[in-house]
């Protein structure tokens, strides 16, 4: 298990390194040397801001916390992960009906992406881009790639779809369901 700690315009203590990676260390029994945690300390203002990123195999976790100090910025981003980590595990359960396809499915996921949308409040006139993401396309059904959206709370999710073996968006309507985009050539 990878735990790396990062100050974003501030210095890292070692006390607070200590702690996370004290408690980080209770996943290493679930996951192994499969995860990859990192842990991205940022300065905003009077608060400190954590970001926390969990990678198991192409499966992402995150969140980002608002704190006076850094401890409890991290561990209220600890507590929405473990969230998200057993909601994942239900839907899974729900869907498959075994928790055993959860440790396979992560398994066999090879690379995830992290696409963001544009701050939709710029002016159209004023739009450029303004982050340039590549990633490689992981091969999954939709309905897993519609879990893998939910995880990353995006409102879209681009894969390699299994069943057509095109390239596929999956995303969230406005009526709170969902949506599957399949190209002509």
């Amino acid at each position: 298990m990878n735990i790396n700690v990062v100050g974003k315009g501030t210095k890292v203590t070692n006390r607070f390194r200590e702690r996370v990676e004290k408690k980080l260390a209770k996943f290493e029994r679930y996951f192994g040397d499969k995860a990859d945690f990192q842990v991205k300390v940022v300065p905003e203002g009077n608060s400190i801001c954590v970001e926390l990123t969990l990678r198991v195999n192409g499966t992402l976790h995150r969140a980002e916390t608002l704190a006076a100090d850094p401890m409890t910025a991290f561990d209220e981003a600890l507590d929405i992960v473990e969230r998200q980590i057993r909601r994942y595990k239900t839907r899974i359960e729900r869907h498959n009906h075994s928790y055993s396809y959860l440790r396979d499915y992560l398994r066999e996921q090879q690379a995830e992406q992290d696409a963001e949308a544009l701050d939709d409040t710029a002016k159209e006139d004023d739009s450029s881009i303004v982050k340039r993401k590549t990633f490689t396309l992981t091969p999954m059904t939709p309905d897993e790639a519609t879990l893998q959206m939910e995880m990353l709370n995006h409102s879209f999710h681009v894969f390699l779809n299994s069943d057509t073996n095109l390239v596929s968006v999956v995303y969230k309507r406005h009526d709170g369901d969902y949506g599957l985009l399949e190209p002509e050539y």
